[in-house]
């Protein structure tokens, strides 16, 4: 803006294309998106920038009308921008789902007898979904045949993810501490498909109706077997 106000040069300094004085307002627009990656990129630079903002309006009451945002006038307390230095509320608990899952090579392990309901931390955003499932593991003590998963709105979160990956993937708004749940897995093996049925048919299936689940996988089995045979795949 500098360079085509100022200047009075319309002319793009990048690619060199005149550049219409008499819509120069509406050719010239903010880039959020861009603004959002940069704001995430540099530590310190959101909170710097509403300062300003802020600080700008303050001296230049006249600058300020009806149809400047809270953003533009430096007030907004919306946005959630984290630097690894900053510490992140949350809390984690066993997870009960609301189905039945069934996870193959794996057979989820009831709630673990010492298990105290929700516990609440507070560490670095630098902290990643593996240091939380070390935490599980040292916590039971348990051995290296038992899986733990990490979730966060029944979605299971990668080991590589950090505190602040997650506010960022779910529009954290810092308004109440992030939620994880955790659940405990065993390593299991099957010789055979009846085996496996078997059980299938012993577990704890958690407040499900657990025929109409085996019925529903049948069905979706026979389903998928008819598309072959349609297809010329099997005969």
């Amino acid at each position: 803006m500098k360079h085509l106000c100022l200047q009075k040069n319309y002319f793009c300094p990048q690619c060199d294309v005149q550049v219409d004085k008499l819509t120069l307002g509406k050719n010239v627009v903010n880039d959020k998106a861009m603004q959002g990656i940069v704001y995430k990129l540099v530590p310190g630079l959101y909170e710097l920038e509403m300062n300003r903002r802020k600080t700008f309006y303050e001296q230049n009451k006249e600058a300020v009308n009806a149809t400047l945002t809270a953003e533009e006038l430096g007030e907004s307390k919306d946005k959630v921008f984290l630097t690894p230095n900053d510490n992140v509320s949350f809390s984690l608990e066993y997870w009960h789902p609301k189905s039945m899952v069934i996870i193959k090579g794996y057979d989820i392990m009831k709630q673990p007898p010492d298990h105290q309901g929700q516990s609440h931390f507070q560490c670095s955003s630098a902290c990643t979904v593996l240091h939380l499932q070390k935490l599980i593991r040292l916590k039971y003590n348990l051995e290296e045949k038992y899986r733990i998963d990490i979730l966060h709105y029944e979605e299971c979160l990668q080991d590589d993810l950090t505190l602040m990956d997650v506010a960022y993937i779910y529009s954290w708004k810092m308004d109440k501490p992030l939620q994880f749940f955790y659940r405990i897995l065993e390593s299991v093996t099957f010789n055979s498909k009846a085996e496996y049925k078997k059980h299938l048919i012993s577990l704890d299936w958690v407040g499900c109706d657990k025929e109409e689940v085996i019925k529903e996988r049948a069905k979706k089995k026979l389903k998928t077997r008819v598309a072959m045979v349609k297809s010329g795949l099997v005969q």
